[in-house]
């Protein structure tokens, strides 16, 4: 049984990821991989079991508005955000193993719920394509570093005049093509085995992701968009504290070997 319950544990947590990104329109990086550090998995392993799921969630939905996909538009912004996303991976590698990790977790992610929520963007025609270039630069460090670069592409999408169908594409056109990447950079720095079977793992649990959205649509119905914002934004900020305090309140959380690793033999390091 106790084999099980990691397994189990992610299944609540992407479903919970999913059904918060389904009801307020952010917050699943943001939720998921930093309760998967605090659970025990490698963030390299978190990093993988979230973006297999965005890969997949993500071809879905743009296959389903394919028409209106912009392609040329974006090839050149994605490309930046990929190639900035090694020099996040080899941040990420100096931390590993490092007591500061889940601190580092938690301040960046209490970073980017403050970036969301003081900076509102006036919406416009038309942005000046340096700001794409700064968007897409933060977004590849963050993503690379913590898999949880998505406030910066949230805020560059709002300040745009666009619909909202065509800024939900635009939004799972960038994260779905760049988690692609991600796994690759990923496999390369740590141990690839342990990267695909963290992957693997998230693909499992894919039709759970996909249940997510019927609790939204139930939420969504009853209560407010800026009631259940105000909640989500709530839950995350406790995530972030619990990260930063947990080195210190609870040290021997997060420190035990995750399912997918392999044993590791005496005087072997995991990198």
């Amino acid at each position: 049984m106790s084999d099980i319950l990691p397994y189990v544990y992610v299944g609540i947590v992407l479903f919970a990821g999913s059904t918060l990104q389904a009801t307020v329109g952010f917050g699943y990086g943001l939720f998921a991989v930093p309760v998967l550090l605090l659970l025990g998995w490698q963030p390299y392993e978190a990093m993988a079991i979230v973006g297999a799921c965005v890969i997949v969630h993500g071809w879905f939905c743009i296959w389903r508005s394919r028409h209106e996909l912009l392609w040329g538009e974006l090839w050149w912004l994605i490309a930046i955000g990929c190639a900035m996303q090694p020099v996040g991976n080899l941040l990420l590698s100096k931390l590993v193993g490092k007591a500061i990790l889940g601190q580092v977790f938690g301040c960046l992610l209490l970073g980017g719920l403050a970036l969301r929520a003081w900076w509102q963007p006036e919406p416009r025609e038309r942005l000046h394509p340096l700001w794409g270039v700064l968007t897409m630069t933060l977004f590849g460090l963050l993503s690379g570093v913590a898999g949880m670069g998505g406030p910066p592409v949230v805020l560059w999408l709002l300040a745009h005049k666009w619909s909202n169908e065509r800024i939900r594409l635009v939004m799972w056109t960038i994260f779905s093509t760049s988690n692609v990447t991600n796994l690759i950079w990923l496999a390369y720095r740590f141990q690839p085995a342990v990267v695909l079977s963290a992957a693997g793992v998230g693909l499992m649990f894919l039709p759970v992701v996909m249940l997510g959205a019927w609790p939204a649509d139930w939420l969504n119905n009853r209560m407010s968009h800026t009631a259940l914002r105000r909640i989500a934004m709530s839950f995350l900020v406790l995530i972030g504290l619990y990260a930063i305090l947990q080195p210190i309140i609870l040290p021997e959380l997060g420190h035990r070997p995750s399912p997918v690793r392999p044993p590791v033999r005496e005087n072997q390091a995991i990198p």
